[in-house]
């Protein structure tokens, strides 16, 4: 008979059971009630008030509470008045920036047991970042693994003495193994995808040298060879002597090629086909090389493009290779592959002379280490689909919609643009497009199906197996990327994925990627008062929707800018905002001593202003976006224990907002000096909060760019 045991719950386990949001969610939500409490207790809830009572809108309530000083009026110092509070009462899920929120977030995933009926990739992904954070198995199995990888492929030398067979070692034959088991196989040759010249629509393939600049070492005054030494007596101990004397060879063969690979010779590019190109290049089998390492998921044939270097170049190249010995040649390419293994295997290794720097938690380099091996990363997928519903996705996209009607309008509207830049701007804009979340639908597992184009099944699953075999994955998939049209590959909207959890821009194919976290309920909740969310968002989303009109004023006219007299009529408005930052800057009085220095000796300026005109812009966008919503759908309920109308409550959700770090920009985080210059020049924030005339937020002579 089967029998069963029960676990004795206590109080301590339940607590210690949670994960870190888990907690922090508790704890608000205590906080939000007994907040509720003391305002009834005092006399300033009432039960009958005719406000929003839903349980979004009390956690609300009790969230701007704990940000403004209502003490303050908010015509003479709005930032004071919207963050007063804020650093005195804010929690710490408050505090933490949309990055530390992520991480957070994906970390407690990746710990979650992986269960049978997960989907296969997000099975490889919790193997692989549970297999980094156990550091015992690292110490035991790191070494080992890399040492079988190192006799597939040929052996090293100087481990292996006078016992090393040359005839066992070929370099190409070991780049096609090294490439076949996931380790560093860009050694001598280097296979790249990039655009197609002058074709913003297709991908090429490009064979280079690699990069040979030490960029582990290069900046650090290391004696490289006495490294190296180092590491090799990791594998084995032996003669010091005998192996300094080899891996200096190594050293000086390095400097050969990193002279050779000057950027004018090895990095100028021209189209051939590949029979083209081997009429010029000898017996090289061009084509068996790019098949075996983009393969197996691309071909290519005799008659297909590849831009190369210079036939003479690289032939002159690859001569300096042929001529040297084969126990140079192996001694160096094994270097190289434990050098890229160095930060995954033992501490003494990871963290030595010339290894990583502890600049972030063990957890953290983990979840680096996991999410860059997967286009997208399978646990940003679940996590997405458990905190980004379809109704939540269809309410920000059509804040997004809404935005940008009001952009087409105030083009439209804006006297100064001549016709033809107004065209092209006002089309610009309308064929933007909007990814929320992830690049294609999250809710079916079509997207993680269609990562897994190279998964081999590994037979030791230790942390540099999987490693391996993610990269090996990960390899392909991009490799595969030249058989999809531009619009139909992920590849370049996932250039613009910032790692920070920030929404960004992409000018190459004209779209607006919105990461989850950004619009989960620490700046975003389907079921809180659109002033709530509409003011958040001007601070999120509006600065970036307004990035479409960057590319009118950085490029010519010839490529799609716009013409000279438009550029220069919006320089000109343009300097009211400079002067309006300076009269706000004083108030704030906020110093940033690397920004002053990067002022002095940088051209950064350049486009500073345009980054100030996108910030009012944004705001103007978003409040547009909000008057057009409520003239559809009439006033919303106020929120209970603030007395401020929908409107002063949408500035005031923009507001704080800022507060925190978690809006940040390209230029770093919003500066209250910023905030402050886009909110006194919208007059509607005058109005809305019966500023007086030339009051501080209210000043006589607004900057309008667009009018």
């Amino acid at each position: 008979m089967p029998s069963f045991w029960v676990r004795s719950i206590t109080c301590r386990d339940w607590w210690f059971d949670k994960s870190f949001l888990e907690k922090c969610l508790i704890i608000a939500l205590v906080v939000c009630l007994l907040t509720i409490l003391i305002l009834s207790s005092v006399g300033k809830f009432n039960t009958y008030e005719k406000g929003c009572q839903s349980s979004e809108c009390l956690k609300e309530a009790s969230r701007m509470l704990s940000y403004i000083d209502p003490n303050v009026n908010p015509c003479d110092q709005f930032y004071e008045f919207t963050c007063g509070n804020f650093l005195k009462t804010a929690g710490e899920e408050e505090r933490m920036s949309l990055d530390e929120y992520k991480k957070a977030q994906l970390i407690d995933t990746y710990k979650e047991r992986i269960k049978r009926d997960d989907h296969r990739m997000v099975q490889s992904a919790k193997k692989l970042f549970q297999a980094c954070t156990n550091e015992v198995d690292i110490e035991q199995d790191g070494i080992k693994t890399l040492k079988e990888i190192i006799n597939l492929v040929g052996g090293w030398p100087v481990l292996e003495g006078e016992n090393w067979n040359e005839k066992n070692y070929d370099w190409k034959e070991a780049t096609y193994k090294l490439r076949e088991r996931g380790y560093e196989y860009s050694i001598f040759l280097e296979l790249s995808l990039v655009l197609f010249p002058e074709k913003s629509d297709k991908f090429i393939y490009q064979v280079s040298s690699p990069d040979t600049f030490d960029y582990r070492y290069g900046l650090f005054e290391l004696d490289k060879v006495e490294l190296m030494a180092d590491v090799v007596e990791f594998f084995n101990k032996g003669n010091r002597t005998a192996i300094k004397e080899e891996m200096e060879q190594v050293h000086l063969f390095w400097k050969t090629l990193r002279d050779k690979d000057h950027p004018f010779y090895m990095r100028t590019f021209k189209q051939y086909t590949i029979e083209e190109y081997s009429k010029f290049t000898g017996p090289f089998d061009w084509l068996d090389f790019i098949n075996r390492i983009a393969g197996p998921t691309a071909t290519i044939t005799k008659t297909t493009y590849v831009l190369f270097p210079d036939p003479q170049n690289l032939t002159s190249w690859l001569d300096i290779i042929d001529k040297t010995s084969k126990r140079i040649q192996a001694n160096y390419m094994m270097w190289k592959v434990v050098e890229s293994s160095i930060p995954y295997l033992n501490r003494e290794l990871r963290y030595g002379k010339g290894g990583l720097r502890r600049r972030e938690t063990h957890e953290d380099f983990c979840l680096r280490e996991a999410e860059k091996r997967f286009y997208p990363s399978p646990i940003s997928v679940i996590n997405d689909r458990r905190h980004i519903t379809k109704e939540k996705r269809n309410i920000v996209i059509g804040l997004l919609e809404s935005m940008r009607s009001e952009f087409i309008k105030i083009i439209q509207n804006t006297a100064w643009i001549p016709e033809d830049d107004r065209s092209n701007t006002t089309k610009r804009i309308a064929d933007m497009k909007f990814l929320v979340a992830q690049p294609i639908e999250y809710f079916t597992d079509t997207i993680l199906d269609d990562l897994d184009v190279d998964m081999v099944t590994v037979k030791n699953e230790t942390f540099l197996e999987l490693i391996a075999q993610a990269n090996r994955n990960s390899h392909s998939w991009v490799y595969s990327q030249i058989k999809q049209p531009l619009a139909e590959s992920y590849l370049w909207k996932l250039h613009i994925r910032y790692d920070n959890g920030q929404p960004g821009y992409s000018t190459l194919d004209n779209s607006l990627f919105i990461p989850g976290v950004a619009i989960q309920d620490l700046l975003f909740h389907e079921r809180r008062p659109r002033y709530v969310n509409y003011g958040s968002m001007a601070a999120l989303l509006g600065y970036h929707v307004s990035s479409v009109f960057g590319k009118f004023l950085t490029k010519p006219s010839e490529s799609g800018g716009w013409q000279s007299k438009t550029k220069n009529e919006y320089s000109e408005r343009e300097k009211c905002i400079s002067e309006s930052i300076i009269r706000y800057q004083k108030e704030v009085q906020t110093e940033d001593p690397l920004e002053d220095f990067i002022k002095k000796f940088v051209a950064v300026n350049v486009n500073r202003n345009v980054y100030y005109t996108k910030e009012q812009l944004g705001l103007q966008l978003a409040y547009s976006a909000y008057d057009s919503w409520v003239k559809n759908n009439g006033d919303e309920l106020k929120l209970i224990g603030l007395d401020y109308t929908s409107r002063q409550l949408f500035w005031i959700s923009a507001g704080i907002t800022f507060c925190t770090s978690k809006v940040t920009r390209d230029v770093g985080k919003v500066k209250p000096e910023v905030v402050l210059m886009s909110i006194a020049n919208n007059p509607n924030f005058a109005l809305d909060f019966k500023c007086p005339e030339a009051s501080h937020m209210n000043p006589a002579n607004k900057c309008k760019i667009f009018s």
